[in-house]
């Protein structure tokens, strides 16, 4: 059976090399006959062969048998050959997303994925609902996002495309997924946005693109993002950059592009031991050609949270002195130069006033506790409040006298 299943693989490996072949030798002339079916075919009958896997348990599959992981890999990879195959040969001069997107989801025969999302059902879900979506890019002449969507265990899994109308002819622009699949967080899924954003010209906007991972246990997780500069007549895709950090699976998230990159509206992680986690802003520029994660917050207390969560890089010019004895502050905090983390303060954040040295100015008492949450002094933040940012001024053993003012962030 296993040399039978090797053997399969092989033979549809070849077939997609060859058929990936014919796409590219017939990216500018006529459709051989044939062509668009077979390429459509490809990714069918690895669904059925996904939908067919039987879970060996009752439990969530949380590492995929070796044939389950190379038919999802496959898969990506004929849904990618068969999109192109569609749009060079079946598309034609229609250049409405609704049409469109009616047309390719005929075409990749997406009806015979259906399932019912049954959360109780453990069969039949890998490659389960695959779902087109596609819209116009805007910042992109003529030009269109297609997004594939199909089911894995504990989540779902994203393809992203862009193409170009150009002479005549659709021409794929951008495409990016994952290329592994050995448990539920290798997909590209959880959350997933994408939109065209400033880079360094304005002629030639960047894609990023947000996703998180699945997982069928833990409500906290990691999403990456990625910045994509679109391939032209004359050159390749290029991956510009990345970036990480942490979210809360379990509430909302959203995106927006922003004048200078993009915002995601987050819950994060809280250092403070009352909260846990809290709503957070994560605000990257990214017409530099890099993301760059701006200081911005929803209130002063939240930005000395973020200062103490990001590594000292990025804080670094997020303060007025970026000096040695505030960075030594900042790597009291840091998990990364801390091996067990036992010698990590526990932080509470309790008042919040303002001081009469500048309008702007404001102090955030930082409560600690040692690893045996014993009292330990605490520290102040010195924070300047800017428009739409913040900036850390310093940290400080005692209180500012100048901030004598109310607590303007009492706890309930």
């Amino acid at each position: 059976m296993k040399q039978t299943t090797t053997r399969w693989h092989k033979q549809l490996a070849t077939a997609v090399i060859l058929l990936f072949g014919v796409t590219l030798s017939h990216a500018q002339s006529t459709c051989a006959p044939g062509d668009a079916s077979r390429a459509a075919l490809l990714p069918l009958a690895l669904q059925y062969k996904l939908l067919a896997h039987k879970f060996t348990g009752d439990d969530a599959e949380l590492d995929a048998p070796p044939d389950v992981s190379r038919d999802v890999v496959m898969l990506r990879k004929t849904l990618d050959v068969a999109t192109q195959a569609f749009f060079r040969c079946e598309a034609g001069d229609d250049s409405n997303p609704a049409s469109l997107q009616q047309k390719l989801s005929a075409f990749l025969h997406t009806d015979q994925s259906k399932r019912n999302n049954n959360g109780n059902a453990v069969d039949g879900i890998y490659g389960a609902n695959l779902q087109i979506q596609i819209i116009p890019a805007k910042a992109f002449p003529n030009s269109l996002f297609v997004v594939l969507n199909f089911g894995i265990e504990c989540g779902d899994d994203n393809l992203l495309f862009l193409y170009t109308q150009e002479d005549g002819q659709w021409r794929q622009r951008l495409h990016w997924y994952s290329d592994k699949y050995t448990k539920p967080s290798d997909a590209f899924g959880d959350i997933f946005f994408y939109d065209a954003v400033p880079g360094p010209t304005e002629v030639q906007p960047l894609v990023a693109v947000v996703h998180g991972h699945p997982w069928c246990t833990s409500g906290y997780s990691d999403f990456d993002l990625d910045l994509l500069q679109p391939a032209t007549a004359t050159s390749s895709q290029l991956h510009l950059d990345h970036a990480a950090d942490g979210y809360i699976r379990t509430f909302d998230t959203r995106f927006s592009r922003t004048a200078n990159g993009l915002e995601l509206r987050v819950h994060v992680a809280s250092r403070d031991s009352d909260l846990i986690f809290q709503p957070g802003i994560l605000r990257y520029s990214t017409n530099t050609g890099k993301f760059i994660l701006l200081p911005v917050a929803l209130n002063a207390r939240d930005f000395v949270n973020q200062w103490l969560e990001e590594p000292w890089s990025t804080v670094a010019g997020w303060s007025a002195t970026p000096g040695q004895n505030l960075q030594n502050t900042h790597n009291r905090f840091d998990y990364s130069l801390h091996k067990d983390g036992d010698d990590i303060p526990g932080v509470t954040f309790g008042a919040v006033r303002s001081c009469t040295s500048a309008p702007n100015h404001f102090q955030i008492e930082i409560d600690l506790t040692d690893s045996k949450s014993n009292s330990i002094p605490p520290l102040y933040a010195q924070i300047r409040q800017n428009p739409g940012s913040f900036t850390m001024l310093a940290v400080t053993p005692k209180a500012d006298p100048t901030c004598t003012g109310i607590n303007l962030m009492p706890k309930h």
